[in-house]
């Protein structure tokens, strides 16, 4: 029972943890927005006035004579050339001016006129013709400030997926930078507390496992957590600025995201699986995990065999997560209630987050681009929240239960008068001695019996004598107190039983003298009779020879013998 209860407390001292931790995540996402908000990035620029961003309602010309008016990104027809005219102005700090181009599966060259300034063409060795070739990052000579320039771009891909054009960027170095940083400020927290918060659930998932209590929820969290955060950091423009030319850095980006919701499958599956909820719906979300893990490794052997790409694949990653997240919400609310006892906190955690997968998607086919927005990581937190709070307040429960339950055991093991283990106390304890489920070298038994119980009651009441058996247990509590390995049982009406293990002479001499001194000092107020005690007592080894029946008859005479002799002194002091 005792490591039962310790169990409980250890799983529920780590649910309260993984609340707490929750909360953190909640809070530290609040102060990215808080801080995201405070950098404002347009105010930003415009209090330098030292960065041009080419992005919003631009014309776009294409190759077949059509003017296109787009806000950047834009996603295209791949079959045709794009050219969009900007004019770079000069630097407020009269620094030399850069222009920096994400062309991402594009080719780009900047010109005037006929006269190429600069020229980005896809190396036609690569296998890899979709991933971003990073922020391109060169200078303008000074004789094309102020004039207008354009910049032309061609896909590398098949003309059916397309062609992303992107924003462009010119200032100085300085300028170029901060916006680069402040664009991935987001990105950059989001990973730091999402990355952090999911190393600490890992290591409280290694300590319950090393506590023999572990609970697969934490390894999976903390999975979901550096999946999230992962794909934010390598989603960010910095992670392409540094390492956009790394082809690990795009097989990591798409993998990231083709993974993304497999923790969130596993942690249905485990709620079905621990309620022993086994039917279509529980088989359906493992087919699901495999698909998204079979659909994850076929788009990286594809992409190493130059079979396909990545980028272009991508929509089918969107597809399966649109459908089943759909799948997901029909799932758990056609659940049967008797079946899955938490169902209501189940649609609690996973409809936001459905939702916000669902949104995601939709997002992708309208835009071309995935985006962790703030109510797709506040769906996350939420989704953990939800998960981990109603845990804690189950194991809660679970746990007042058994300790209410232990409570009532050993309640019935209590005498309620004397407060003293009772007689079934003493009958489990002196079985666990007989069966060798405790082990000890000695034993003393000590019975004790009040004097002239019956003559108190017959003059005082049983309300006074109910005080005299309160009082002989008060002095043996004492006893018990100021010897290790001693305990005190009522065994019946003015009966009881003081056993004491692992004892020499000397101790057995000091707990007999003892008990005197306690009975001596020992007055109850209004009453005029002292509190008289017979006590017999019993020393054996307790090895094969031990017979309890012999050692209680043994006591039995010696405690009567002492009582005859106590009951003759108080006739020859009257």
């Amino acid at each position: 029972m005792k490591k039962e209860g310790l169990n409980f407390r250890i799983d529920y001292f780590l649910n309260i943890f993984f609340v707490f931790v929750i909360f953190v995540i909640f809070t530290g996402f609040i102060y990215i927005f808080i801080t995201d908000e405070k950098i404002n990035r347009k105010n930003f620029y415009n209090e330098i006035q030292d960065v041009g961003i080419v992005n919003e309602n631009v014309t776009i010309d294409s190759s077949d004579g059509e003017k296109i008016k787009r806000d950047l990104p834009a996603k295209l027809e791949g079959d045709k050339v794009y050219y969009v005219n900007f004019t770079p102005q000069k630097s407020k700090r009269e620094e030399p001016l850069y222009v920096s181009i994400s062309s991402s599966y594009l080719s780009f060259s900047l010109r005037y006129g006929d006269e190429i300034i600069y020229e980005y063409l896809a190396d036609e060795s690569s296998s890899i013709k979709s991933m971003a070739s990073s922020f391109k990052y060169f200078r303008i000579p000074d004789k094309y400030v102020g004039k207008e320039l354009c910049v032309e771009f061609t896909s590398n891909i098949n003309d059916v997926y397309g062609i992303m054009i992107p924003p462009i960027l010119f200032g100085s170095k300085v300028a170029i930078n901060k916006y680069l940083l402040s664009e991935s400020v987001w990105s950059i927290n989001t990973f730091l507390l999402f990355f952090i918060v999911g190393v600490i659930i890992f290591v409280s998932y290694i300590v319950s496992c090393i506590l023999k209590f572990n609970n697969i929820k934490y390894l999976i969290a903390s999975i979901f957590l550096f999946n999230i955060a992962m794909s934010c950091i390598f989603a960010s423009w910095i992670m392409y600025f540094y390492f956009g030319e790394n082809i690990l850095i795009y097989y990591l980006e798409s993998s990231f995201i083709n993974i993304s919701f497999i923790p969130v499958l596993l942690l249905l599956i485990n709620e079905f699986k621990t309620n022993d909820y086994i039917d279509w719906r529980y088989e359906s979300l493992k087919l699901m995990l495999v698909i998204v893990i079979l659909n994850a490794l076929i788009q990286v052997i594809l992409t190493i065999l130059s079979i396909s790409e990545f980028i272009i694949m991508r929509p089918i990653t969107q597809v399966i997560c649109f459908l089943f997240f759909i799948a997901i919400l029909f799932i758990i609310f056609t659940m049967d209630s008797n079946m899955m006892k938490e169902k209501r906190k189940i649609i609690l955690a996973y409809t936001p987050l459905s939702i916000a997968f669902i949104i995601t998607s939709i997002h992708y086919f309208i835009h071309f681009t995935l985006s962790f927005n703030t109510w797709f990581i506040l769906a996350i937190i939420f989704f953990l929240g939800v998960q981990f709070f109603v845990d804690v307040k189950n194991y809660a429960k679970k746990h007042l239960d058994t300790m209410e339950n232990k409570f009532y055991k050993e309640l019935a093991y209590i005498d309620s008068l004397s407060q003293l283990a009772n007689r079934h106390a003493f009958d489990r304890d002196m079985k666990e001695i007989r069966n060798r489920e405790v082990f000890y070298k000695n034993i003393l038994f000590i019975m004790v019996d009040l004097n002239g119980l019956k003559e108190i009651n017959d003059r005082h009441g049983h309300k006074v004598g109910d005080m005299y058996i309160k009082a002989a247990a008060d002095v043996l509590k004492e006893i018990t107190n100021s010897f290790s390995k001693t305990y005190a049982y009522r065994y019946a009406g003015d009966e009881y039983f003081l056993i004491s293990y692992d004892k020499d002479n000397k101790k057995i001499r000091e707990i007999i003298k003892s008990i005197d001194d306690e009975i001596a000092k020992y007055r109850l107020e209004g009453v005029k009779e002292p509190l008289s005690l017979a006590i017999g007592y019993e020393f054996t080894e307790i090895d094969d020879k031990f017979d309890l029946g012999h050692i209680m008859r043994s006591v039995d005479e010696k405690m009567y013998r002492d009582k005859q002799v106590k009951k003759e002194a108080c006739y020859v002091r009257k």
